[in-house]
């Protein structure tokens, strides 16, 4: 959005009719299917598209359109995350998967296929089929791309660098408020602003895979709202997390669905850790077990470790596999080829209660993405976040067009 139309805009205290605040998968899906019936404004603190979304590399969750795959995909959700999985949201969630992903594909989101043309589709930890979708070996960068053009396209205005400090409902809407104390106008708002893993790995001192944000500064004000919480106390680890021979751990991973080609987790003597195929609940726990009883390797960084046997994958399959991948694992392979690792935390499962469209307590107001708690219990499989982000998104951003 230009300058002087903020200006105006604010100025003028003209109200739009949506307003979507977050620019990751989740935020920017909102507002591109909101402008298909309402105008409307996006709003971010950094740049456009600059988010965790950005550099998502485990790829989406696609059941192919056999119900019994529909089915499969629901069973796993439920097997990983437990009781406290939200059964109104998953039922939704696991409807809307394939249309979502079907619309990104007409927007331009090129999946990797076979030589037959089919999709390319890999399995992950917990799962029952082969189900992980990705874009020239990752998804976060095309996906990105995808929504950023389709943004341009769709006359969302975008107000970049605006930090909101306080969302208020007034006047049959609402009034949001930035940190240089002007304020906007809305009809309907869609909060999209991402999980607080980050937030919870600076308190507890531990490895994170996220990037510095302030991903939870609208929190308080959804509390002060009344909007409640589940599971607050849920978070995930990415279980691959890669420890640099000098630097220690880096933040960066290792693909979950290199199991495919053959790499295990073990221990100091060699012993795995935990069976192929465990989801991450099951390995990180396996792995937290090992090295809380000494069976872990001292790097050369002092850090305790597991090793990830990528000696033994091949290095041009690897390689053709995970673009990219090379780059993380300069200065951490070790001779033997394999890789120390240690689980990092990555995700917040718990969150912000929302019904399945991404309605809260407060009319008019919405949320999407990792702030929302719920839809994977105690357990998130790998593909399910920028899934869910784009899926929740979708539901959310047509949500608030329509309300009112």
């Amino acid at each position: 959005m230009g300058g002087q139309y903020a200006a105006d805009l604010m100025g003028s205290a003209e109200t739009a009719p949506v307003v979507v605040v977050g620019s990751g998968a989740a935020g920017m899906m909102a507002a591109c299917v909101a402008s298909q019936h309402r105008p409307t404004v996006l709003v971010t603190d950094r740049g456009l598209g600059t988010s965790n979304s950005a550099v998502a590399q485990g790829g989406l969750q696609l059941p192919s359109d056999d119900p019994q795959s529909l089915e499969s995909f629901r069973r796993d959700i439920e097997r990983s995350g437990g009781d406290q999985v939200d059964r109104a949201r998953l039922d939704v969630f696991v409807r809307e998967v394939r249309p979502t992903i079907e619309l990104l594909q007409s927007w331009g989101l090129v999946l990797d296929r076979a030589e037959d043309g089919s999709l390319v589709r890999h399995r992950g930890g917990g799962m029952s089929e082969p189900r992980i979708v990705t874009a020239g070996g990752r998804i976060g960068a095309a996906l990105m791309k995808v929504l950023r053009s389709r943004l341009a396209a769709s006359g969302v205005r975008t107000l970049l660098h605006h930090r909101v400090v306080d969302v208020r409902p007034r006047d049959e809407g609402f009034l949001i408020e930035f940190d240089d104390s002007t304020a906007l106008r809305a009809g309907s708002v869609v909060l999209a602003v991402g999980g607080g893993a980050h937030e919870r790995a600076h308190d507890t001192h531990e490895p994170t895979s996220n990037p510095a944000n302030r991903n939870t500064g609208l929190y308080p004000v959804l509390r002060r709202l009344g909007v409640a919480e589940t599971d607050v106390d849920l978070y995930q680890y990415q279980p691959y997390g890669i420890v640099h021979r000098t630097l220690g751990v880096t933040g960066k991973c290792v693909p979950e669905s290199v199991v495919e080609l053959g790499a295990a987790v073990v221990d100091a003597h060699g012993e795995r850790v935990a069976e192929a195929g465990a989801d991450r609940r099951q390995l990180t726990a396996a792995m937290f077990r090992a090295l809380d009883s000494g069976r872990g390797e001292k790097t050369p960084a002092g850090v305790d470790a597991c090793r990830l046997t990528l000696g033994s994958v091949d290095r041009d399959e690897l390689a053709e596999r995970y673009h990219g991948l090379a780059r993380s694992l300069d200065g951490a392979l070790l001779p033997t080829g394999d890789v120390n690792v240690v689980p990092v935390l990555h995700y917040q499962l718990g969150g912000f209660r929302v019904r399945p469209d991404g309605s809260t307590t407060v009319p008019g107001l919405f949320l999407a993405g990792e702030m929302t708690g719920g839809l994977h219990g105690r357990n998130r499989l790998m593909g399910n976040g920028i899934t869910e982000a784009v899926v929740s998104g979708r539901l959310a951003g047509t949500s608030a067009a329509h309300f009112g």
